[in-house]
């Protein structure tokens, strides 16, 4: 049996879809010939937002052995930046300061590694490889933080063990995330120095998209491969019987971003609401937590609190009562980005429900519902518009086909089996 040490911020019972990806992930690697060891983080088992989960947490290492895996959680010590971003809603002052030091940090970080306020991922990951060091064959980090992959550079120089870069998204050639916030064109500007730096000297990077391999192709001399977060497994006979005439329940779940259209859907709402028999309601489930999107949507002259409920982050048991007590799962596309298979479509595909997406991406979000099921897919306002009118339940059962495995976690892990075996065995 191989072994691989595995390095996460994010892994359970962290809420986030980060750890959902990486426990996927060491689920599935025994079965393939490899032991995972984890490294991460401490974690509340109930986080609801993002500032709590950077207070301090834990006193010692935890070491658990199970006989899938093993895991080292380790404490987290809140930084001094952390202190003033968790109270950055109280005053201007705490927020202004939460700003610089952020930025600040953005700038000593990847020098200084003592600095970072997780490094102790990378010191005990240190010791557990010269402890062990004859056992672990490759090591396997997930960002972000892509601050993780200075940790892959400096164990790799160290001890000479292959290290696959794992990006969950694009870093320094994140398009969307210059557009959402200026300030990331010029981090990004010299970040991009220690990203090529750092994951050059990796055996392989995977990311979740083609598009995304291409373009870090573009700055790093290394071979990439497309991997999906992917489903954990699939739900069945979670359809709602319903009369014809009741309301028809639509929900959206996690973040969104600005470039989105929510506002054009919920103006086909509202037209559906107030002229047509047919009758829908909303819920965007955890959008509340990010104020400027939660305000695009209250302030939407379209809006209308009867039918449409907005929420701050919620946990997984609370998220699968609405899904179960949904009709139709929400997508809305990124205007003027192809590429990003969010990473929702993937806990979508797991439930027995039919998948809205507007509009088309006419790229991976189209790909991947065309070939797993018969899920809607409408290109324009006027076509959901119409979508809405004719809209019942008796439409709305799913019938998925067998090219939904490929979606799965078990079938990612496989390819990243095969390309990792195919470089131990040179």
């Amino acid at each position: 049996m191989n072994y691989i040490l595995i390095i996460s911020y994010f892994f359970p019972p962290c809420p986030q879809t980060a750890s959902s990806r990486i426990f996927g992930f060491v689920k599935e690697f025994k079965k393939n010939g490899y032991y995972p060891i984890i490294v991460t983080r401490q974690w509340e088992k109930s986080i609801n937002t993002p500032k709590k989960s950077l207070a301090s947490i834990g006193e010692g290492i935890i070491h658990n052995v199970y006989e899938d895996y093993e895991e080292y959680l380790l404490p987290y010590k809140s930084s001094i930046r952390d202190w003033f971003f968790i109270r950055s809603e109280k005053s201007r002052f705490y927020s202004i300061v939460s700003k610089t030091l952020t930025l600040f940090n953005s700038f000593l970080n990847p020098i200084i590694t003592k600095t970072i306020p997780y490094s102790n991922l990378y010191f005990v990951s240190k010791n557990i490889i010269e402890e062990r060091k004859n056992q672990i064959s490759n090591i396997f980090i997930s960002a972000n933080p892509y601050l993780l992959f200075k940790f892959g550079y400096k164990l790799n120089k160290k001890f000479n063990i292959p290290w696959i870069a794992d990006y969950r998204d694009a870093w320094t050639t994140n398009s969307m995330a210059k557009n959402e916030r200026l300030i990331f064109k010029f981090l990004y500007f010299f970040e991009r120095y220690f990203e090529k730096k750092w994951v050059n000297s990796c055996l392989f990077f995977t990311t979740v998209s083609e598009i995304y391999v291409n373009n870090i192709n573009e700055i790093i001399n290394k071979k990439g491969i497309t991997l999906f977060n992917g489903y954990t497994e699939l739900q069945e006979n979670n359809f709602l019987e319903k009369d014809e005439v009741d309301r028809v329940t639509i929900l959206y779940s996690g973040s969104m971003y600005s470039n989105q259209p929510v506002e054009d859907f919920l103006e086909s709402v509202q037209i559906i609401n107030d002229f047509c028999d047919n009758k829908i309601s909303v819920c965007f489930l955890g959008v509340g937590y990010n104020q400027i999107q939660k305000q695009r949507i209250l302030n939407s002259k379209h809006y209308n609190s009867t039918y449409i409920e907005l929420t701050d982050w919620v946990g997984k048991d609370i998220l699968n009562k609405y899904i179960q007590n949904s009709d139709l799962l929400l997508l809305l596309s990124y205007q003027g980005f192809n590429g990003i298979p969010t990473s929702k479509i993937f806990e979508y595909l797991s439930t027995n429900k039919r998948i809205l997406l507007y509009p088309s991406d006419n790229g991976i979000l189209k790909e991947i519902l065309s070939d797993s099921g018969n899920h809607y897919i409408i290109d324009s306002k006027s076509m959901l518009i119409n979508f809405f009118k004719n809209l019942n339940h008796k439409q709305l059962p799913l019938k998925r086909n067998s090219n939904i495995e490929k979606y799965s976690t078990e079938y990612q892990v496989k390819l990243l089996i095969i390309e990792i075996n195919s470089y131990n065995e040179r």
